[in-house]
């Protein structure tokens, strides 16, 4: 489904702007005949008037149209406030206006305001009529004209997408929700009903479509979900309709801890849930270290935690002159420390820039024995990819994906790849209720070597540590909640010294689900050795602590009450669970680990 039509670099036409939704188009003026061809392949019904407002306003009835258009992107005229008036009456409730206007800021106000609209989105037009998104203001040097999308100046683009919806178009309604633009819904609660929209609309979709691409849609909502309970923690629908994809899903568990978490926190009563089944323990496959092979990381630019934490690992493990990187990574060695935004992920390990022939005559010779690729966003260009995929040849091909979302892309990134099949995917968000072939393995983070405490002393460790953005998973809702019952407020910020500090004297640790349900605090508070108070999380991971034991795990909002006012009162315990848990992490979860638990598996594969 294509739900971002309005943005990009287009053709001399109207495809930038041209929408799904509008089944009924007016236009004004002289029109191009590939426009009506276009339109008309699409089942668009297609009027056509002179750019006149002398022209009667009965020659069409009221709210006929869904779009009228003036100019083109090829013929742009000097101003339309006269036209666009009188046809004004002409479209419909939720319709627009495509003007394209000389390059004159006066122009394009005086037209919108005269005629009670308001501009909704921007693209200016190069010579030769060429789309290019942008935004009002100081034409650039190489702008012809201005490419404007106005609606009447009391729409609602939820409401607009609700009547969709209403009348069986999901597909139409979820593209004017996925294209509202930024900043056009100015307070909280419409930016959370926009979300909330688009979560129930990409819900129904997937009931129509089926299992397949079902965990990229989820993930797809849950992103909605979270920016709906960022904004209002309270907002029970949200809740309830991504319980409901949940319920899709067969994770019945998470489905009901959402919905008790949320009415817990509006002081509904809840009904205590017996302790959920515990899944047997998995374990990673053990690496000989008899083979050693020398690897290629084909990667993307940005500092990356669970990738750059995995590159570390292995340069551990196999050495540095067996572990290549390609583009070469300044924050992984010793540069640029401000482009790991504050996460613990800036190594120093010695190698130089590898240009992309000389890699490909590696590639060739054999000097490589397994390539992994970690580009799930897809970034890297193919004036890049093509003659690295080319060189690859028959050496052994792993996808890692460390995004933070639980969609299966390893269809999207092969594609992109222009390969037929990778030896196995390597994954840090893996569902355990998702599908994702037979190749693929959960891969999670872990914590860097060299960042972990070696010795902690537990006899002076006291209070509560929380810090981080309040944003994603129910952050919000628990944060709230701590304040409000047992006075907790986690708001001090920390230099990255303080950080550490903090962590070395803290005797409970609290790890909350973000963008992704795997997070930097799940590894970094054992490895620092607080007690580690988390979330359960519903994704695969090999050792995973051991609730009561290395760990302790809670499901909703009322049992992290209960729990950490419990293990508050019961130091020796905490103490006790926290020294197991360091040294779980020291055995199992260490960037090294982590590589050799990768490495088993890939022997394993390759036999």
């Amino acid at each position: 489904m294509d739900t971002a039509r309005m943005q990009g670099e287009e053709g001399g036409d109207w495809s930038a702007c041209r929408l799904s939704w509008v089944r009924r188009v007016l236009f004004l003026g002289d029109v191009e005949a590939r426009d009506l061809e276009g339109l008309h392949r699409e089942g668009v019904e297609v009027c056509v008037a002179p750019a006149d407002p002398a022209v009667d306003k009965d020659t069409f009835g009221e709210g006929s149209f869904d779009a009228i258009f003036v100019g083109s992107p090829e013929r742009p005229v000097a101003t339309a406030d006269d036209v666009v008036s009188s046809a004004r009456v002409w479209l419909s409730r939720y319709g627009t206006f495509m003007l394209c206007l000389s390059c004159n800021r006066d122009t394009m106000e005086m037209t919108l305001g005269g005629a009670g609209l308001k501009l909704y989105a921007f693209w200016w037009v190069r010579t030769g009529g060429v789309v290019v998104s942008g935004a009002p203001g100081t034409p650039p040097d190489y702008a012809a004209a201005q490419l404007i999308m106005a609606v009447r100046s009391d729409y609602d683009p939820v409401a607009h997408a609700r009547a969709l919806f209403s009348s069986g178009h999901i597909v139409w309604s979820l593209e004017v929700l996925s294209n509202v633009p930024e900043g056009f819904l100015s307070t909280a609660e419409a930016k959370a009903a926009l979300a909330v929209e688009t979560q129930r609309c990409i819900l129904a979709w997937d009931r129509a479509a089926g299992p397949e691409g079902r965990l990229a849609r989820f993930s797809r909502a849950l992103r909605q979900f979270y920016i709906a309970t960022t904004l209002m923690p309270l907002l029970r629908e949200a809740y309830v309709i991504q319980a409901a994809f949940w319920h899709v899903l067969g994770e019945e568990g998470m489905a009901g801890r959402l919905l008790r978490s949320v009415d817990y926190a509006m002081g509904k009563s809840v009904e205590v849930v017996a302790r959920r089944r515990v899944r047997a323990p998995e374990e990673a496959p053990a690496w000989s270290g008899l083979w050693r092979p020398r690897v290629l990381l084909i990667c993307h630019r940005e500092s990356d935690y669970g990738l750059d934490t995995l590159y570390d690992g292995l340069r551990r493990v196999l050495g540095a002159e067996r572990v290549i990187e390609f583009p070469w990574k300044p924050t992984l060695h010793g540069q640029a420390p401000e482009r790991t935004y504050g996460y613990p992920c800036l190594f120093d390990h010695p190698g130089e820039s590898v240009d992309v022939f000389a890699l490909c005559e590696s590639l060739r010779a054999g000097l490589f024995d397994v390539v992994l690729v970690a580009d799930t966003l897809k970034t890297l260009e193919h004036t890049l990819l093509e003659p690295l995929m080319d060189a690859v040849g028959d050496t052994p091909l792993f996808i890692v994906d460390t995004w933070d979302e639980a969609g299966d892309y390893q269809e999207d990134i092969l594609l992109h790849l222009g390969r037929e099949r990778a030896a196995a995917c390597f994954k840090r968000e893996m569902l355990e209720c998702g599908s994702y072939g037979e190749n693929t393995y959960p891969l999670p983070f872990a914590y860097p070597d060299g960042l972990i405490a070696e010795e902690t002393d537990w006899a002076r460790r006291e209070g509560v540590f929380w810090a981080g953005k309040r944003q994603c998973g129910l952050r919000c809702l628990y944060l709230g909640d701590l304040a409000g019952r047992l006075g907790l407020h986690f708001d001090q910020l920390y230099d990255p010294q303080q950080y550490v500090e903090a962590l070395r004297k803290t005797q409970i640790g609290l790890s909350f689900f973000g963008l992704g349900f795997d997070t930097v605090r799940y590894w970094e508070l054992p490895a620092h050795g607080c007690l580690l108070l988390a979330e359960r999380p519903p994704i695969r991971i090999p050792h995973d602590f051991r609730d009561g034991e290395t760990a302790v795990f809670f499901d909703d909002l009322p049992e992290l009450e209960t729990k950490l006012r419990y293990y508050l009162a019961h130091p020796g315990e905490s103490r006790a669970i926290a020294e197991a848990g360091h040294a779980h992490v020291l055995e199992y979860h260490t960037g090294s680990a982590r590589a050799r638990q990768l490495l088993g598996r890939i022997e394993r594969i390759l036999g």
